[in-house]
């Protein structure tokens, strides 16, 4: 009888809805290669925020009606400018993108542009622990006075688990994939980055 009240009291609890918010409290680790030289001269960068408010998926009946609320918006935005800051010499960030004649004006060689495009998270849970995986796009690019320099899409997927025996709340998991998806992201865009702006010189 004890054991039939705990299994529907389990179930019970795997069945009604929670949510739970993602905080990033630390700063998203950046890294730039040992010995790489800045990009000399005068560059713009806009970097696109405000549309990566997210909540994850389940994928699994368990917790399937639990969701994780994580607005990774700010975190990306400080780790992206801190990032261009480390591999140009001289960039000022702008809040919208420049037109040719702007960018020619202000005597830019070219203005860098970090678009947010989709993202979505999913979240599984498996009895003993939670396993999380954020999907970030991007579109990494630059223009000078002539017209569009580079495109590239960039793709990330952050990982992150943890142990939790019969408990849906595992945000230390979530905020795992969060930073893993961030860093992912931003590594690889500096890097095509590097590479587009230094083919052109």
């Amino acid at each position: 009888m004890l054991l039939k009240k705990s299994l529907i009291l389990l179930t019970l609890f795997f069945i009604f809805s929670c949510s739970a918010k993602v905080e990033i409290t630390k700063p998203i680790q950046v890294n730039v290669a040992s010995g790489l030289k800045k990009i000399p001269g005068k560059y713009a960068a806009y970097i696109q925020t405000g549309g990566w408010q997210l909540e994850t998926e389940s994928t699994s009946f368990a917790c399937s009606a639990w969701t994780f609320e994580a607005d990774i918006n700010q975190p990306y935005y400080n780790a992206m400018k801190k990032i261009l800051s480390e591999i140009f010499e001289d960039i000022t960030f702008t809040e919208n993108i420049l037109s040719k004649n702007e960018i020619s004006d202000f005597g830019y060689l070219a203005q860098i542009s970090i678009l947010q495009t989709s993202a979505k998270a999913n979240f599984d849970f498996h009895g003993t622990g939670a396993n999380f995986i954020f999907f970030l796009n991007s579109i990494v690019s630059a223009q000078n006075n002539k017209g569009l320099v580079f495109q590239k899409n960039v793709s990330a997927e952050g990982l992150g688990q943890e142990v939790r025996n019969w408990t849906c709340n595992a945000q230390e998991g979530a905020r795992m994939a969060v930073q893993n998806s961030i860093e992912q992201l931003v590594d690889l865009s500096s890097m095509y980055l590097y590479e587009g702006i230094k083919k052109d010189e």
